[in-house]
């Protein structure tokens, strides 16, 4: 039985209890029963009356008077229901002479969106509270919520940081959907709104993103993502390293969504910042643990960014300055508030910065250094129940670097030449309807294109006998292309049952591809690629998932993630169960359980020696197979009072089909060893013929506390963990720690907000350094008498060594100030206060004593952070 026939079997059975049922038809005139009259003694009237024992429980209703009837001849059955206006009633007949009663509290529900009422953005994480009752629900990273009542009955309370509360009230009786617009509080700024989402509460899993220190990059440009890094488990890896790193995993792990389409890459070159636009980005939905069933193909955390629709009221436009770049975004309505634009752009101006002062950081000659974002997003509402948006994004990474080695009489005895480059490409269209109160639907197309090159050129002594010299010519390219199609249903059964389900058909076309030369290849530039080395696959995905309350205070989550896969003449099906159980022993405590069953069939192959790492995104064939993680977590949160919570973690993820290369692989290095010694390379001989299949495991605890105190907030985190991995043909079979190991990790931090428009913050970081493999032996190739230059090297140990670790301190100010209809807003602040020169990548070269010695390289040491922003409308 395939899964799409049992999501038709859950909807159809698990919808509603449908009574089917066939009652006699007992007559009686309503004009012989007393009123007005209790509804007991209605019943009583109606037992006599009829001659049929009715049994039925008196705490099950209302006792409240009845005082009229429908007039005219009517049979039991009929009047029964008109006793029972307000409640849902079932019967059983369970004789010829009696009915048994079955009494439930009929409900309503009101069902909507949440929305900015200036701006007309859609709001998640919004509480909606029944005052009257207790009960509450939140809005959804598209601001839906969906909640029940009495009919007759309906007092909210609709609530979120730092806006107005709205309170409303009406006597519907039947179902309704409503759209509630807040206002924000007078001088607070809007955010955007990172959800974590671990707990049901709302109250603890919404986070709105501060203005703070916290979301700086490293050069003070704000970053949506940057605040994901202050959470337990999460770090940034190291110096200039791209992605964040959750739990001991890589960021190629990580399943990073822009407008629901996965991308390869979040983060431009050097980690300087992410490729999502600060004011652009609406919602940052995050998850590190019990992923619910409708994200696959990763074997980590989730993060959907979703982008801003435009405003819907007026135009306004935001220009930022500062040392990194410029940056312009602008929104707003087009035609008749339902057509909305939002446009975005940015470019760097960071190799301007570095030109004056590159020989005193760096061992260059010449850098260049640039990146560049384009993003847009057209969003058309036929109503508020039905809407369509297209959204696009296109940026580019470009990184040049160029060194000469001169002897002691001035003369060029060996040049290195690097570049890199990298871009992605995404577009994607939805269509989302809520078709009735109870249920809605997406559809989403979209296409995306990934690229990264990089190309080492190196010119080196070959004989000193007669001054030859040898060249190596590296090169590394990688390409991706997906073409996605997925489909979401949300039916809403009741306050306690909330099911979903969807399928979706991705398209993936790669192709991985390294080439070495012993000689400059002309006529190579970033379009090449090894036809041999293409691959196409695809996969057919289905989900079907489940939010449960049963009782008051336990959640159950279950879901299922299908998956059939197929590359050549290779196919595979996997099935990914999901399950959260969350417990809420009272208001101010909350506790989890999750396990999640994942697969990735779309992997990143990397070396791990000296150096840059070499970067191909390859697909699961029949020799490499998916990579699998079950992960399993404990998380608990609990408030110490109203101004301080607290959380504690414990995982663990056991990870099979794991790839590594078989032996130690240094494509290119970056950066040119003195005395014109060669890179350490070893040659290509197609990945699928260097790599081996093995297992690991992540293991760790995290423990957070967050405080919100007036105008003074602060934060510490700590995560203690271990990961590992075991290859049969690798470090002797013996289990070696993983390049993502992370021992310790520790992030603390403060922020103060004045009154008068200041915010003044800081942020310490530090992070245990990361593993890599050291060379132990070497063979050096020759031409005859003379030496080629080239060494290939080899270990016997996997990531034998570790890098010093990483920590810095950051501090930031900013003052706003309104001049007429402008908004300005000053900042200043630095980076790496205290000049800690942490490592990007170590190299080896040899010291006048011809002895190999390994130097560190460092990207950023003490920089200051300037800005300036404008907001005008």
């Amino acid at each position: 039985m395939t899964l799409r026939l049992i999501l038709v079997l859950i909807f159809f059975y698990c919808s509603q209890a449908v009574w089917a049922q066939t009652l006699p038809a007992i007559p009686i005139d309503p004009a012989d029963i007393p009123l007005p009259s209790r509804r007991t003694q209605v019943l009583t009237s109606l037992e006599q009356l009829s001659g049929i024992s009715l049994s039925y429980a008196a705490n099950q209703f209302d006792n409240i008077v009845i005082t009229e009837l429908p007039l005219g001849p009517s049979d039991l059955y009929s009047i029964l229901e008109k006793v029972f206006f307000d409640y849902q009633l079932h019967v059983a007949v369970t004789s010829q002479d009696k009915w048994v009663l079955q009494i439930k509290e009929a409900r309503i529900s009101i069902s909507g969106y949440t929305l900015d009422a200036a701006t007309g953005e859609v709001l998640p994480g919004v509480l909606i509270y029944q005052p009257t009752t207790g009960n509450y629900t939140t809005s959804d990273v598209k601001g839906f919520y969906y909640i029940e009542c009495r009919p007759g009955q309906l007092e909210l309370e609709v609530r979120m940081l730092g806006y107005e509360i709205m309170r409303h009230k009406e006597e519907p009786y039947k179902s309704i959907i409503r759209t509630f617009r807040l206002s924000i509080v007078p001088n607070t700024l809007p955010a955007v709104v990172i959800q974590e989402k671990q707990l049901l509460d709302p109250l603890s899993e919404v986070m709105p993103r501060s203005t703070g220190i916290e979301r700086n990059t490293v050069l003070g440009e704000p970053d949506p993502l940057n605040v994901l890094k202050t959470l337990p488990g999460v770090s940034p890896g190291g110096e200039g390293q791209m992605g964040i790193h959750v739990r001991g995993s890589g960021p190629d792990q990580n399943l990073v969504m822009m407008e629901g389409m996965p991308i390869y890459e979040a983060y431009h070159t050097g980690a300087l910042s992410s490729i999502f636009m600060d004011d652009a980005v609406r919602t940052v939905d995050f998850m590190k643990s019990g992923q619910p069933a409708r994200y696959g193909g990763r074997l980590n955390a989730v993060v959907n960014v979703l982008l801003k629709d435009g405003n819907r009221q007026k135009r306004e436009s935001i220009l930022h300055l500062g040392i990194q770049g410029l940056s312009f975004f602008t929104e707003g309505p087009l035609a008749k508030k339902k057509l909305t634009y939002a446009l975005a752009m940015r470019t760097s101006w960071i190799n301007t910065v570095l030109d004056p002062i590159k020989s005193k950081i760096t061992l260059y000659d010449d850098i260049f250094l640039q990146y560049r974002d384009i993003q847009a997003k057209l969003n058309y509402r036929w109503s508020e129940t039905r809407k369509m948006s297209v959204s696009y994004y296109r940026g580019n990474d470009r990184l040049r670097l160029y060194k000469e080695n001169k002897n002691i009489f001035g003369a060029t005895v060996a040049t290195q030449s690097n570049q890199f480059s990298s871009g992605n490409e995404v577009i994607s269209a939805q269509y989302d309807h809520v078709l009735n109160h109870s249920m809605k639907y997406n559809l989403q197309v979209g296409m995306l294109n990934y690229g990264v090159f990089s190309r080492g050129t190196y010119q080196f002594p070959v004989s000193l006998a007669d001054s030859t010299t040898g060249t190596l010519d590296v090169i590394n390219n990688s390409k991706v292309r997906d073409w996605q199609a997925t489909g979401t249903l949300d039916y809403f059964v009741n306050d306690n049952i909330k099911l979903s389900a969807g399928a979706g058909y991705i398209h993936h076309s790669l192709n991985p591809a390294v080439k070495q030369s012993l000689a400059v290849v002309e006529g190579i530039a970033e379009g090449f690629g090894n036809p041999d080395s293409s691959y196409t696959a695809t996969e057919l995905f289905s989900f079907v998932e489940g939010n449960l309350e049963l009782g008051n205070r336990f959640y159950l989550i279950p879901g299922l993630y299908q998956v059939n896969y197929k590359q050549a003449q290779f196919s595979h099906t996997s099935w990914q169960p999901r399950v959260q159980m969350q417990y809420h022993p009272s208001e101010k405590w909350s506790l989890q359980l999750s396990y999640t069953r994942s697969a990735q069939y779309i992997n990143l192959l990397a070396n791990s020696g000296l150096g840059l790492p070499s970067e191909l995104w390859i697909p699961s064939t029949q020799k490499t197979g998916p990579q699998f993680a079950d992960h399993y977590s404990f998380d608990t949160r609990f408030a110490l009072d109203s101004i301080h919570s607290v959380g504690i973690s414990a995982y663990r993820r056991d990870l099979q089909s794991l790839i590594e290369y078989s032996e130690l692989v240094d494509f290119f290095i970056n950066l040119f060893p003195p005395k014109g010694s060669p890179p350490i390379v070893s040659t290509e001989r197609g990945w699928e013929g260097q790599v081996q299949t093995g297992s690991g495991r992540t293991t760790g605890i995290e423990l957070s506390i967050r405080a919100d105190r007036a105008n003074w907030q602060y934060w510490v985190s700590y995560h203690q963990g271990k990961s590992t991995m075991t290859f049969a043909g690798l470090n002797e079979g013996k289990t070696f720690v993983s390049r993502y190991d992370k021992p310790l990790q520790i992030n603390a931090g403060v922020l103060y907000k004045s009154n008068k428009g200041w915010r003044i913050g800081a942020n310490w970081t530090y992070t245990s350094g990361q593993p890599f493999t050291l060379a132990d032996e070497k063979v050096t190739f020759y031409s005859g008498l003379d030496t080629l230059g080239i060494t290939l090297v080899q270990t016997g140990k996997k990531n034998n060594y570790r890098m010093p670790a990483f920590h810095q301190l950051t501090v930031n100010a900013s003052y706003e100030i309104k001049l007429k209809d402008i908004l300005c807003t000053f900042s200043f602040g630095a980076y790496n206060v205290y000049n800690r020169l942490n490592p990007y990548f170590i190299y080896a070269t040899r010291n006048d004593a011809s002895n190999t010695v390994f130097k560190k390289v460092s990207l950023f040491p003490i920089l200051p952070q300037l800005g300036v922003r404008f907001v005008w409308k």
